[in-house]
């Protein structure tokens, strides 16, 4: 889930130092997920270029990511991604909402306007190896349509596409 937190404290920032998460609309959080971890951005695009806190194991029920990210004085964009287990359920859920951040000077807890965003992701069966396109796949958005409504599995997943492939 992507949490946006504005702020237009330009002297002495605000820092985030936790954020507490719960798996509630995840049909089974013990069994599908396999760790949570939270990253950082200043635009609105996904990244792994900076990771919040330490990852979390062994996730169901109510968790914190503890860190400490200065923030800028505009938009600021918490992502919490789970890796999901190989004996993941094909057709379950995984979910999670935003129950608080923690900042500093002072130290206050904020709740989030919207703590549920929409939306959920549905679990497919797992697809790894070496995938040819064409072959496996008759096309790239084949292989992409696959790789949406599955996960990758165990040693992830390559696409190989070939020389002079047109699309």
């Amino acid at each position: 889930i992507r949490l946006n937190v504005i702020t237009n404290k330009l002297n002495n920032p605000l820092s985030v130092t936790s954020i507490n998460f719960n798996t509630t609309g995840s049909s089974n959080a013990n069994n599908d997920i396999a760790a949570a971890k939270v990253f950082y951005t200043t635009e609105p695009v996904f990244s792994t270029a900076t990771q919040f806190g330490a990852t979390q194991n062994n996730l169901s029920g109510t968790f914190t990511i503890t860190g400490n990210q200065p923030l800028l004085g505009s938009n600021n964009y918490f992502w919490l991604a789970y890796d999901i287990k190989s004996t993941a359920t094909p057709g379950n859920v995984v979910d999670a909402q935003c129950l608080k951040f923690v900042f500093t000077s002072p130290q206050t807890e904020k709740t989030p306007t919207k703590q549920n965003p929409v939306g959920n992701r549905k679990l497919g069966n797992p697809i790894s190896g070496v995938k040819n396109i064409p072959g496996d796949f008759g096309s790239i958005a084949a292989a992409v349509n696959a790789l949406n409504s599955h996960f990758p599995g165990e040693g992830g997943v390559t696409f190989q596409v070939a020389a002079g492939h047109t699309e």
